[in-house]
């Protein structure tokens, strides 16, 4: 398609640059047509949809795809009117065109991993009285549905969980290797430090690599359960020998990423978050096991944790945050909201 030599800008501005909103939000601002030369526009229109999409697919199995509309509106500003033969005739210069749109009440939070996505568009379409003429341009939004910790039982309070393997190797079975994974709670926000502890004891004949890792789980609902997995965070690689017990004490800082609960009311895709100690032993044919405990990421910190942190850090924060309260930004990935109330406790952890 050709480009349209009249038009030197066509672009959706967004009132105070804002970039992401709760669900319920008003999304308010221009579309901004600027004009080399006048010109015949026969239509022009802007159009607000909601959408989750899977594209799944890999080497072994077929395509496969789920879809999922949350809304769709379009607002018609320049109206295609058949009496007017050429089109609505539009000066040179900048013309800016003020739009409104109120979101849902109920919304899942933006997504994005190499297999589905959960994404808002707003859409402007121009057309002109020449045929298959048109100009397109589009802006994203990122929605976040909040998920205040205090409102959810027993996640401040310190967990555990352990295991102990005999390893094998062929028909050989080797002394247990043993492993506790403690965390100091399993509430947290992104920015904020989850403080791990681990003792691990290696009573077998192989060498075992171990590394604490927290991991995002994607589970596509819709496709037999299948699910991919990411690391938002790892700490350093330990070796333990034969015989030879580690104890580690890591600190891990959560990146942006989604609430736990933030894809409620998405039927497709569902996420969920875990610590985990990985153990890797260094023998034949034997595959690599987890300790693993689930936590919660939300966007409204535990009160005692920024009670303790004004204490640490008097001034760092100057009240309790709110839903309402919290600024939110784009850092590291399209979807990727950031918290800036944690930015400081970030540097100083």
């Amino acid at each position: 398609m050709e480009e349209i030599r009249e038009i030197r800008e066509f672009l959706i501005e967004l009132e105070n640059n804002k970039d992401v909103y709760l669900p319920g939000d008003i999304v308010a601002g221009n579309l901004v047509l600027e004009l080399w030369s006048p010109m015949q526009v026969k239509e022009l229109k802007l159009t607000f949809s909601g959408e989750a999409k899977i594209h799944y697919w890999n080497t072994t199995e077929p395509f496969r795809c789920g879809y999922e509309r949350y809304f769709e509106q379009s607002v018609v500003i320049l109206e295609c009117d058949k009496e007017i033969k050429d089109g609505h005739e539009v000066e040179e210069g900048v013309h800016k065109y003020p739009f409104i749109f109120e979101l849902p009440s109920k919304l899942p939070t933006s997504f994005e991993d190499g297999f589905a996505h959960v994404s808002y568009i707003t859409t402007a379409i121009l057309f002109t009285n020449m045929l298959y003429s048109q100009k397109t341009c589009t802006r994203l939004i990122t929605v976040l549905s909040h998920l205040d910790l205090n409102e959810i039982d027993y996640i401040d309070v310190p967990c555990e969980e352990q295991m102990a393997k005999n390893l094998c190797c062929l028909c050989c079975t080797t002394g247990p290797v043993t492993g506790i994974l403690r965390l100091d709670r399993t509430g947290y926000i992104p920015g904020e430090t989850i403080h791990v502890n681990v003792e691990f004891t290696n009573m077998s004949r192989y060498t075992c690599n171990i590394c604490v890792v927290g991991t995002q789980t994607v589970s596509y609902t819709q496709l037999s359960k299948k699910d991919t997995e990411h690391w938002f965070c790892q700490a350093v690689r330990r070796e333990v020998h034969p015989g030879d017990s580690e104890t580690l004490s890591e600190k891990l800082i959560i990146q942006p990423i989604p609430p736990s609960s933030g894809l409620t009311g998405c039927g497709i895709i569902s996420i969920d978050y875990h610590v985990q100690l990985k153990v890797m032993p260094v023998a034949f044919r034997t595959p690599p096991f987890y300790i693993k405990q689930r936590i919660v990421i939300g966007t409204v910190p535990l009160k005692s944790v920024v009670e303790q942190y004004t204490m640490e850090y008097p001034g760092a924060l100057s009240t309790t945050p709110t839903a309402n309260e919290f600024q939110l930004t784009f850092k590291e990935s399209k979807y990727g909201p950031k918290y800036h109330y944690f930015d400081c406790l970030k540097d100083k952890a």
